[in-house]
């Protein structure tokens, strides 16, 4: 008694003891129940869940269900094994037990004592749990023989034991983070997966003990799973581990990973710790199968490596993917030339992915090579052939080309029969994107809206093209001045790809970007510079350090801190990007432009007028080269170039470069753009330092008529453009008593 009260007084003790052996087991007691509490689920909405949330489809549900199909239907060689023992010794280089552990695994591991092996206590067990917790591509695909025969052991159990067990209900103990179990309370009559091997017993007593031990973490509830089983259907298998376990326990059952159960009723036991009822369900669930069933079918393969790369593709892991597809190409068996020309195609979709768009080119052209030789070829393939071709174009800034391959791809889809709706809405989506990129946001727009109509159509209403479709529109009404319209498309796009992508997936990383720039241009610097940051962190996780897409995210951070006024470290991400742009574009690639842009516009800041001016030049040229005359970026440009000049007192040449501006504006932006009222303020102000208040009043007013219609009452530019009126008004009063 004398220990325990001296223990309460620290809450990091957690016991005295005088044995060694009991601290052990209060460790691998409180080992156990982390594991739990990070054991992996997906909480999907039930059937009667509120119609804006009925495809809520978790990504690690989906994901981990397609990885899982293509794993155990894989064949896996014999150098599988010393590939995973191999990944273990370097894990475990300075662990002498566990490096003894290993070899005896590689010396004696057979398929029959995989779960032996899996319920050793050992780093398999945690090995492999946390791989599938995380999504750990790489030691999932190496484990994947392993845990393929964990899975088939549990089945082969099932089978033999179904007909003479009478097992109705099982228990699991666990802790649940306060989010997570306020999560599950709102989706009673949902499903809830379990995306790893599931522990469970047939002791209640025991599994409470784990739930209310669970409970004492000030961040988790303890949850009881109360769990009814049906023996009998073979698509949730368990397996008792009686006599098959390392630790021979007559009470454990062992659930095969991702197995599914509807969540009941939910019951009290005490303060933190709740007991919830789940029942097994078969896993061809309507409501679970969906988006599932449709991204299975876009991910059909030849083989299963092959789905598997493809897979890799759609997660945006572009390295395990190009490895695997480089697995595949350097097999020493026949392949004919359509085997060939879809590995070569697979690499191009990778490289572009990566920004290697000379080497996505250099496959793309060995696909059209074999294509445009095969007499046999079917016109569609040629099609797609012509639509990547053109995506790479346009991704190095070659628009003239990247359309003339888009028309050719269009061409084919418009002429085929019956026309492949899917293949002409992404044909549409490309010109689109190419227009845009050239400033004609009308006909952009135009394009969008055709994907959209077939999209709408062909898919359910959580896909991820519709995310990216959405995206782009959005792009298209903030580039119009739309900041209502675009938010919206933005935040349709997010809520999509936020249920059906990975945390990290590259295209989350552009909406955010793309939501960063809205908010950026209705002057909530904090908003956008928070978006920035999160595109920033994501894609320096899944990009090599010099994709041109790190770049981008570099400049936006770099115009948020000149917009704070900030320029000396606003440059510093500005050099950063010209690094990368510098390293990994053309010397005439737009992004450039770009980049020369926001340098100028830092040396305009710091009054190194010389510099800035030097700098907008080379953006012109860049644009020149690239664009019509009428470009609203050239207009940028020249806007850019009147205003350092009205600061250096040249004011012929800042109201020449204005004019010029302006002329661009009026031809190729709706006529209440933002741009158009910045743009006659720009030329008032030159007016006001010329002492010509008449014009300069005249251009205020316009810049207040259009800035009505395109910014929000709150704006500090509205307020600016009231205070230049009326200081005019001021100004030719005092003029007129004179």
């Amino acid at each position: 008694m004398e220990h325990e009260t001296w223990t309460d007084e620290f809450v990091k003790v957690k016991g005295f003891f005088t044995e060694i052996e009991s601290i052990c087991n209060l460790l691998k007691q409180h080992t156990t129940q982390f594991d739990r509490a990070l054991s992996p689920m997906s909480i999907l909405s039930p059937i009667d869940y509120p119609m804006n949330d009925l495809n809520a489809i978790e990504p690690s549900f989906m994901y981990s269900q397609l990885l899982k199909e293509i794993l155990l239907d894989a064949e896996y060689e014999d150098y599988a094994r010393k590939a995973l023992t191999q990944l273990w010794r370097d894990g475990y280089q300075n662990n002498r037990f566990q490096l003894k552990i290993i070899d005896e695994f590689e010396r004696d591991y057979n398929p029959d004592l995989a779960i032996w092996w899996y319920t050793r206590e050992s780093f398999t067990y945690s090995m492999l749990n946390r791989a599938l917790r995380t999504i750990d591509i790489d030691h999932m695909i190496k484990m994947g023989f392993f845990l393929c025969d964990i899975h088939r052991q549990i089945q082969q159990i099932h089978a033999e034991t179904s007909k003479i067990e009478d097992l109705r209900t099982v228990y699991r103990g666990q802790g649940m983070y306060n989010t997570e179990f306020e999560k599950l309370q709102k989706r009673i009559g949902g499903i809830l997966s379990f995306n790893n091997f599931l522990s469970t017993s047939t002791d209640r007593e025991v599994s409470l003990v784990y739930a209310q031990s669970s409970s004492e973490n000030s961040t988790m509830i303890g949850i009881l799973f109360e769990i009814d089983i049906d023996i009998a259907n073979p698509s949730t298998p368990f397996a008792s581990l009686n006599n098959i376990s390392y630790f021979s326990s007559e009470k454990e059952i062992l659930f095969s990973m991702h197995s599914t159960f509807r969540i009941g009723e939910m019951q009290k036991i005490d303060e933190k710790v709740w007991q919830v009822k789940l029942t097994s369900t078969n896993n061809n669930d309507e409501q679970l199968q969906t988006l599932t069933e449709l991204m299975r079918k876009e991910i059909s393969g030849n083989t299963e490596y092959d789905r598997l790369g493809q897979l890799m593709i759609r997660m945006g892991e572009f390295d395990i993917a190009e490895e695997i597809y480089q697995i595949l190409l350097d097999e020493p068996t026949g392949r004919d030339d359509a085997e060939l020309a879809h590995i070569y195609q697979q690499i191009g979709k990778i490289q572009n992915e990566k920004g290697e768009y000379d080497q996505a080119l250099t496959f793309y052209q060995k696909v059209l090579d074999i294509k445009q030789n095969d007499q046999s070829s079917n016109p569609d393939d040629l099609s797609t052939v012509y639509t990547n071709i053109g995506i790479v174009y346009k991704n190095m800034g070659d628009y003239p080309n990247a359309l003339s391959f888009y028309q050719k791809s269009l061409e084919i889809d418009q002429k085929s029969v019956p026309i492949n709706q899917n293949d002409l809405a992404t044909t549409y989506s490309n010109i689109g994107a190419v227009h845009f990129n050239m400033g004609d946001y009308s006909s952009a727009l135009a394009f969008y809206e055709r994907t959209l109509e077939i999209e709408q159509q062909l898919l359910p209403n959580n896909h991820p093209s519709l995310a990216t479709t959405f995206n782009n529109m959005g792009l298209v009404y903030g580039q119009m001045g739309d900041d209502s319209n675009a938010l919206s498309f933005y935040q349709k796009s997010l809520e999509i790809q936020q249920r059906t992508l990975l945390p990290n997936h590259p295209l989350l990383a552009s909406t955010y970007i793309n939501i960063g720039g809205l908010h950026y241009n209705m002057d909530d610097y904090s908003n956008a510079l928070l978006s920035f940051e999160k595109a920033l962190e994501i894609r320096e996780k899944s990009l090599p350090p010099n994709h041109p897409s790190l770049a981008t995210i570099y400049n936006n951070i770099g115009i948020i801190c000149h917009s704070d006024n900030d320029d000396s470290t606003a440059l510093l991400f500005f050099q950063k990007a010209l690094e990368i742009q510098e390293e990994s574009l053309s010397i005439h690639h737009p992004s450039l432009a770009t980049t020369y842009n926001n340098i100028g516009g830092s040396h305009k800041n710091l009054g190194d007028y010389t510099s800035a001016i030097s700098f907008y030049q080379k953006a012109i040229e860049v644009h020149q080269k690239n664009f019509s005359s009428n470009h609203p970026d050239l207009a940028t440009c020249y806007s850019n170039i009147g205003v350092v000049y009205n600061k250096m007192g040249n004011y012929s040449n800042a109201l020449s470069f204005y004019q010029k501006a302006l002329e661009i504006r009026q031809i190729s932006l709706p006529s209440n753009h933002r741009d158009l009222a910045i743009n006659y303020k720009n030329i008032g102000d030159t007016y006001e330092n010329m002492e010509d208040y008449s014009s300069a009043l005249s251009f205020f007013e316009h810049a207040l008529k259009i800035g009505q219609y395109s910014f929000s009452e709150n704006r500090l530019q509205l307020k600016t453009f009231r205070q230049c009126i009326s200081k005019m008004q001021e100004k030719l009063q005092m003029c007129d008593n004179e």
